[in-house]
């Protein structure tokens, strides 16, 4: 019988295509595929030789992070020496729990902890453990002390998830279940959320060696990833991460020739209202992977629900305080030099610094400006103040998360500012402008 090629066999296998029943009958017979003899005279057995250290690594940021235009969220390109500084100063929450599969048919339990064991083997591999990217896209462990798969139960299959929120606030306590983790963060626009969950791809079967234990592993491809057997051929757990929110850029442009007025409008400040307080998923009770490992519909029921409450969150700027919450006050958000327009052929001028807000379709904008004139006859007087408000505008599609959206400021004069997302117009929903006594 001729053999197949390592390449025909991983694109039967990766693709899900049937199982080899044959293969399954003979599961007790290859070596090198079990744990160690238990050894009572080892105070603890998962430390023994053969016991392999759980090594994560995210996704690159340089390719498969990049959904929308340059720039994710708050981070940019791996590529870029000061994204790629961003990246690795970040810090991320991991966690393992044990999952059911052909040796264990119990659903996860995600109120246990690193001490917690069913049937023996560990429920939670890795709770809430802070991790760093290193320059090769792999975690370090803050600690410096990397958990450990089970060598006593090599087949027990464990999901990893991760989450990082930057320093946004801690609203209410952590809530477990036994199905899920679920923590609660306000932003101020100036955090990116991200979740993530480990799924292996054909680039990890592509790297496997034509041998007994890959075949064995492949027939089992739903139910020992990941596993210590799965550790053993270095199929290492994969983090496919997902921005929460969308990053949005703002500009302002003249669209009316008030150079030729004598009049100039000046930004002083421009505020979101949205919602921020996030109901965040970081973690649930999932089957895992199949025996596809490229069907990336089967994901776990982890992310965000956003409460309805809403906020005032000012655009930033290069000065606005880093401490948490400074964009809820306008003085920290009041643009000095003001940027100003009055000539309708000059380019968009970009103002402020980027804003991080949910993936919503409906939120109010406020915008703070000021009239400067040089008409003597001119009815307003110099100076003179004036807030745009906009509430409930609807923005068709909605802002989308991992994405970013450029955000136009349409200046037609004292009495009328538009708004444009992404080149789209008729976005404003009904507002009004307050015009001084």
């Amino acid at each position: 019988m001729k053999r197949k090629s390592k390449h025909t066999e991983m694109k039967r296998y990766i693709a899900g295509i049937g199982l080899c029943c044959a293969l399954a009958a003979c599961n007790e017979s290859y070596p090198g595929l079990y744990a160690p003899v238990y050894d009572a005279d080892n105070p603890n057995p998962e430390m023994t030789a053969d016991s392999i250290p759980v090594t994560l690594s995210l996704t690159d940021p340089a390719y498969a992070l990049v959904t929308g235009k340059r720039g994710q969220g708050s981070f940019g390109f791996w590529d870029d020496e000061e994204e790629r500084a961003k990246w690795m100063a970040a810090e991320f929450g991991v966690y393992a729990f044990l999952t059911r599969n052909h040796v264990y048919d119990v659903p996860s339990d995600l109120t246990a902890d690193e001490t917690s064991t069913g049937g023996g083997a560990p429920l939670c591999l890795i709770n809430d453990r802070k991790a760093r990217i290193s320059a090769a896209c792999e975690l370090i462990w803050a600690d410096g002390e990397p958990p450990y798969y089970s060598a006593v139960y090599p087949e027990h299959k464990y999901n990893f998830f991760l989450y990082y929120k930057g320093d946004a606030e801690e609203y209410a306590p952590e809530q477990r279940t036994q199905g899920s983790i679920t923590k609660f963060f306000r932003i101020d626009g100036t955090q990116d959320l991200m979740s993530a969950y480990a799924r292996p791809g054909t680039e990890d079967a592509e790297r496997l060696p034509d041998n007994d234990e890959t075949k064995y592993l492949m027939n089992h491809a739903g139910d020992l990833v990941y596993s210590t057997k799965s550790a053993r051929l270095h199929v290492e757990p994969h983090l496919r991460v997902k921005h929460e929110l969308a990053r949005l850029n703002f500009k302002v442009q003249a669209f009316d020739d008030l150079a030729a007025q004598g009049r100039e409008i000046r930004i002083q400040a421009v505020a979101l209202v949205i919602t921020t307080k996030a109901q965040f998923t970081v973690a649930a009770d999932w089957a895992g992977v199949s025996h596809d490992w490229t069907d990336e519909t089967n994901v776990p029921p982890t992310g965000i629900v956003w409460e309805t409450e809403r906020d005032t969150v000012y655009l930033p700027h290069e000065n606005t305080p880093e401490e948490f919450g400074s964009t809820y006050q306008m003085e920290n958000a009041m643009f000095n030099p003001e940027p100003g327009v009055s000539d309708p052929k000059a380019e968009p001028m970009k103002i402020g610094t980027q804003l991080l807000v949910p993936p919503v379709d409906e939120m109010g904008v406020i915008i703070h400006y000021r009239l400067i004139t040089t008409r003597p006859d001119d009815l307003i007087p110099s100076g003179s103040l004036f807030t745009a408000r906009y509430a409930n505008l609807h923005f068709a599609g909605g802002f989308q998360a991992g994405k970013q959206h450029e955000v136009l400021l349409k200046v037609y004069g004292p009495q009328r500012v538009d708004l444009e997302i992404d080149g789209l117009p008729g976005w404003i929903d009904g507002g009004d402008v307050e015009i001084p006594e």
